[in-house]
């Protein structure tokens, strides 16, 4: 019985969390510049429009390991 050792870095899970991250990083290193639209700081509205971001991640996150599991 052969068994097979995938990479740490090829997994979904890894990959999905370091997008999280680098999206988290730029919007908090982008919080305390001083540029509003409509009222709001340019930071909340990347926040919100990264609540786009991660639905679109976690339905990625669900068919890959969904893949997966089949092979």
């Amino acid at each position: 019985m052969k068994t097979q050792t995938k990479s740490k870095l090829k997994d979904p899970g890894i990959i999905l969390v370091s997008v999280l991250l680098l999206v988290a990083a730029i919007v908090l290193i982008w919080w305390p510049t001083d540029s509003y639209w409509l009222g709001i700081s340019m930071a909340g509205w990347a926040m919100f429009f990264t609540y786009f971001i991660w639905f679109a991640l976690a339905v990625i996150y669900v068919i890959w390991i969904e893949r997966l599991e089949k092979q």
